[in-house]
C-alpha cells in the first residue's frame, strides 16, 4: 500500500472524528445542552439522554478506529498493542455508558421500566421497536467487547467475523436513537448522528473498496 493510500486513511479517520467534536461542539455552544436542562423534567431525564449521546459518540469513535485498523494507516505510526488497548477501552467506554443509560429507566417518573423489560428487546412500554433495536446493539456491544479479551480462544476468523457484525449495530443504534430518542427533531442531534453515520458509512466502504485484489495490486504496482 502505497504512502499516499496510508495518509488519505489518516486524514478519513481523523476528519470523520473532528466533524463528530465540532457538531457536538456546536451543539453545546447553540444551547441545546441548556436548553434540555431548562425544561423542567427530572434530572434522571436528563442523565439518561447525555449517557446515551455519550455511548453513541464512544460507539462512533470505535468503529471509525477499527476501521482504521484494518489498513496500514495506523500501524505505521501507532504500536499495535496500545491501537487495539485505544479500540477496547472506547469500545468499553462505549458498554459502561450504555449500560448506564439503560440502568437509568429503571429510576424514571415517567416512563417506568422493569428490570426484564431493560434486558429482553421489545419487550418495553416506551416504543418497543425503536427502543429494542437498541437493547440488540447493547448486548452487540458487549460480545465486541468481550471478545478483546478472548481473541486468542476464538480464533481470529472467529473474531474479525463478531467485529464485522459490530458495523451493523452502529447503524442499528442510529436508527434507536433518531426513533426512540426525543430529542431527534432537533437540528444539532439530527446533525451529530446523521454526519457520525455517514463517516462510518464513507470509510467502511472506502476501506472495502482498497482490500479489493485489483486495487491492492495497483497501489503496489
Amino acid at each position: 500500500m502505497s504512502r499516499t493510500t496510508n495518509w488519505t486513511d489518516m486524514l478519513s479517520l481523523f476528519a470523520s472524528i473532528a466533524i463528530i467534536g465540532l457538531v457536538a461542539v456546536w451543539t453545546v455552544e447553540n444551547g441545546f445542552v441548556t436548553g434540555v436542562l431548562n425544561t423542567g423534567r427530572s434530572m434522571t431525564w436528563q442523565y439518561i439522554r447525555a449517557s446515551g449521546i455519550t455511548a453513541y459518540i464512544l460507539f462512533a469513535v470505535s468503529t471509525l478506529w477499527g476501521v482504521a485498523l484494518s489498513s496500514k494507516a495506523v500501524k505505521d505510526w501507532s504500536p499495535g498493542p496500545l491501537s487495539m488497548l485505544l479500540h477496547a477501552s472506547t469500545s468499553w467506554l462505549g458498554v459502561g455508558f450504555a449500560a448506564l443509560h439503560a440502568l437509568l429507566l429503571l429510576f424514571d417518573q415517567y416512563v417506568p421500566y422493569r428490570p426484564v423489560e431493560i434486558l429482553i428487546p421489545f419487550t418495553g412500554p416506551y416504543r418497543p421497536i425503536a427502543v429494542g433495536l437498541g437493547t440488540i446493539t447493547f448486548w452487540l456491544m458487549v460480545l465486541v467487547a468481550f471478545s478483546f479479551a478472548a481473541k486468542k480462544r476464538i480464533g481470529h476468523r472467529r473474531w474479525k467475523l463478531l467485529h464485522y457484525t459490530s458495523y451493523a449495530g452502529f447503524f442499528t443504534v442510529t436508527v434507536h436513537a433518531l426513533l426512540a430518542g426525543t430529542d431527534a427533531g432537533r437540528l444539532g442531534f439530527q446533525i451529530l448522528f446523521v454526519l457520525a453515520a455517514l463517516s462510518v458509512a464513507a470509510l467502511t466502504g472506502y476501506r472495502a473498496g482498497m482490500s479489493k485484489p485489483g486495487k491492492a495490486r495497483a497501489h503496489q504496482g
